[in-house]
């Protein structure tokens, strides 16, 4: 599950514990005037959590009351409060939080890791790279309030050249961090590992076969997670890894591998794709019209960018579908609550 640990008297403040969290628990202990105990999730299995406590990994289950009445549920990456049996009392507040929109018509949300200093949004430089695919991530990964990173994999390969790539993406992305990696020669994998401060926890986020688990293992100097090989014909990886899993990096920081994702679904309506698409958004704001649908109307800023190429077709259609599935969110969630 997790790697051995030499020091149990600060194994907690290993996995990120600090005095604002230890606050945190003071303020529920005066809340509630009962003392707990601090865990960090490092995975979710059926019926318990693998967590890490001041005495080394357990296993703990969800309180009933926690799990049948409350909004929040634990996910990896929490920090939890346990009682003397080791169950699960409370949640304490997080500072970051990914998440997507569960599979299915439902409003469900999913937390894919919480309280993360860094999103690393990984796609490889191969067949799987994709503008559309990569600026959703960016969205989701924007949303959940930690710092970005771009990460390009398998650069090694020779398919498409780093420099090729940002060119592609340079009116989309923004300012953004970039890291191009390659377990096979070592590229960028000092770099990847200086963005992670000692009491950092990153979480990887990308496609199935990017090459996510090859990176914690060359981050962890381990095979400690499960990497298929790529097939020939379309020079994807296949899926190997099924849950969230955290890991303690030697010398510090945690780090958080995510089984790939083939379609991610922003949350719900309160994602801001605006943050993403500034520049179409302040030409929307020059448009003639307030509730311009920058389709045929006149004096429509956005078309005309559009047709002098100051903004792409793709970039326009990847906004469009985001601005749609969001307000179709929020359809959805209204009709729940009718």
């Amino acid at each position: 599950m997790t790697n051995s640990l030499s020091s149990p008297e600060n194994i907690l403040e290993l996995w990120g514990w600090s005095s604002a969290w230890e606050q945190k628990r003071n303020d529920e202990h005066a809340q509630t005037g009962v003392a707990l105990a601090p865990a960090r999730i490092l995975a979710e299995q059926r019926d318990y959590m693998e967590v890490i406590t001041s005495q080394g990994a357990a296993r703990a289950e969800i309180k009933g009351r926690l799990r049948k009445h409350s909004k929040v549920q634990p996910a990896v990456g929490d920090w939890v409060l346990l009682d003397a049996s080791g169950l699960i009392q409370a949640v304490l507040p997080r500072t970051t939080c990914l998440k997507r929109k569960a599979a299915g018509e439902g409003t469900q949300i999913q937390i894919l890791a919480a309280n993360v200093d860094w999103v690393f949004v990984t796609t490889s430089l191969n067949a799987d790279f994709n503008p559309r695919k990569i600026e959703r991530f960016l969205v989701a990964a924007r949303d959940s309030g930690a710092k970005v990173a771009l990460i390009f994999t398998k650069s090694d390969l020779g398919a498409l050249n780093a420099a090729d790539a940002e060119s592609l993406l340079e009116e989309r992305l923004g300012e953004i961090e970039i890291v191009t990696t390659s377990v096979q020669n070592g590229d960028g994998l000092s770099d990847l590992r200086r963005l992670i401060g000692p009491s950092e926890t990153a979480v990887f986020l990308g496609s199935s076969g990017v090459g996510k688990s090859s990176l914690v293992n060359a981050l962890l100097n381990s095979d400690i997670q499960l990497i298929g090989e790529a097939r020939i014909d379309d020079d994807k990886g296949r899926h190997t890894t099924t849950g969230r899993h955290s890991f303690l990096i030697p010398n510090g920081g945690v780090i958080i591998d995510t089984p790939g994702i083939r379609e991610l679904q922003l949350a719900d309506e309160s994602v801001r794709v605006e943050d993403e698409f500034s520049d179409i958004e302040d030409l929307a704001l020059q448009c003639k019209f307030t509730n311009c649908r920058h389709e045929n109307e006149k004096g429509c800023a956005v078309r005309t960018a559009l047709e002098d190429q100051t903004i792409s077709h793709d970039r326009f259609k990847s906004y469009k579908k985001l601005k749609e599935e969001l307000a179709s969110h929020a359809s959805r969630r209204q009709k729940g609550r009718s």
